[in-house]
């Protein structure tokens, strides 16, 4: 079977969900395209067959531009040109620019991309990533750039971000009615599809999961720092189990410094626990709010509680969830209406087997029932959060065990990859074979 996987760029670090599918459907027997939107650069024949042998040539960048605004527009007009003085592409360059594609007519997107190539790219399904890809895909297929079946997997900011769904909204439409099938990663996301106008019967959820043989289950607790380690770099150690409360409780995060993240109700929290309830707060990531977030730290006077980490490699970040006692993520849905899908970071603490504490966000609660995969609080509620670490922290090891338990078969039933990606190239393989 032929498979374009249709994304904005590729590879990103943050999507180690879109890699994974990627390499999971080559390795059972699917010829896989990458189509990425970006352009490519210097780096990313090295990066892509540094993820597999040959990644680079299964990956096509389907625009040749720069960032810069004015190179863009004028790479883009000569690409317009280039498109309309040869026969092959005429056609299809200005189909493109009909007003009826909207902004990506408007743009040049459509036209810059239909210069290229002189013949259309043929695929069994186009499996896109993110509903703006989507979109993007069903125009291109209109316009003859693209021939096969579209299907699109939503996932969080694409169908919760007002900006979003106001910027997409006629254009979702046509991608329901148009398209063969939509992918939300979750429950909640299929029905507010439904809520958008998309037939039931074109949806299935399918959600995006982990490698379980990277993200080994670890029963013991392995944490305990020697006083003279450094407090970036937690030392393992070969433990017997015992009570949280005999040692400094390490609470560890990795995310994106983005407002849905909720990093700033974490940090509060710290303020409300006990005197008694001594603690450790490492985080790892990078972002827009990174220098509020450490102005926070000071303001609160948490200096000698929390030690950011910087930007972690993926070895780092499951070096960090190994050594854990805690894992927190505390999203929330951003003023701008965002909101996370299911965080893959979860996925990989519960396999691990470190306890989660997290929020009732969005898919989250279809992932961790409360007290019984984990401890979930509402959002923003920073004193909650802080009663669900006082709470770990004084239990005698009962209650993270079943959490660390419950939490890996939770993984095992609903999250591995290698199931997943075998469930979806069968979707695919009947959704190809349905007339």
């Amino acid at each position: 079977m032929k498979i374009a996987v249709f994304v904005d760029k590729f590879p990103v670090r943050s999507q180690t969900f879109v890699i994974n599918q990627v390499l999971g459907l080559l390795q059972l027997g699917a010829d896989v395209t990458v189509l990425a939107l970006a352009s490519e650069t210097q780096h990313s024949k090295a990066e892509l067959d540094a993820i597999h042998p040959n990644l680079s040539q299964r990956t096509v960048f389907l625009l040749s531009e720069i960032s810069s605004p004015y190179a863009k527009l004028v790479s883009r007009v000569l690409s317009l040109v280039s498109g309309l003085l040869r026969v092959k592409t005429r056609k299809r360059v200005t189909t493109a620019l009909q007003k009826k594609f909207g902004h990506q007519a408007k743009s040049l997107l459509l036209a810059a991309i239909a210069s290229k190539f002189s013949t259309p790219l043929s695929f069994d399904v186009i499996l896109c990533h993110f509903g703006q890809n989507g979109v993007v895909a069903n125009k291109l297929r209109e316009i003859g750039v693209l021939e096969g079946k579209v299907t699109t997997i939503f996932h969080g900011f694409d169908i919760s971000a007002k900006s979003a769904l106001a910027k997409h909204q006629l254009d979702y439409k046509a991608l329901f009615a148009q398209t063969e099938l939509m992918l939300p990663i979750s429950d909640k996301w299929k029905n507010k599809l439904i809520t958008l106008g998309c037939k039931q019967e074109k949806i299935t959820v399918h959600r995006m999961g982990i490698d379980l043989g990277l993200f080994e289950f670890a029963y013991q607790p392995k944490l305990k720092p020697k006083p003279e380690a450094s407090l970036t770099q937690p030392q393992l150690l070969d433990l017997e189990a015992q009570p949280f409360n005999n040692k400094c409780l390490t609470l560890f995060t990795v995310a994106r410094f983005s407002e849905k993240k909720g990093l700033e109700y974490a940090i509060r929290a710290l303020t409300h626990l006990p005197e008694e309830v001594n603690c450790h707060y490492f985080i790892g990531g990078f972002g827009e709010l990174e220098q509020s977030l450490k102005q926070l730290v000071i303001e609160l006077n948490l200096t000698n509680k929390v030690t950011f980490l910087g930007p972690l490699t993926s070895i780092e970040v499951k070096n960090h969830m190994q050594t854990a006692d805690v894992f927190i993520q505390p999203s929330i849905t951003a003023d701008n209406g965002d909101m996370e899908g299911v965080p893959v970071a979860i996925m990989e603490a519960m396999a691990v087997g470190v306890p989660v504490i997290s929020t009732f966000h969005s898919g989250i609660p279809e992932l961790i029932t409360h007290n019984e995969h984990g401890l979930l609080a509402k959002e923003r509620d920073t004193r909650a959060l802080a009663d669900n670490i006082s709470c770990l922290y004084r239990d005698d090891g009962n209650l993270a065990t079943k959490f660390r338990q419950n939490a890996r078969l939770r993984i095992e039933a609903i999250a591995d990859v290698d199931k997943l990606n075998q469930g979806l190239l069968e979707l695919l393989t009947a959704l190809v074979n349905k007339r």
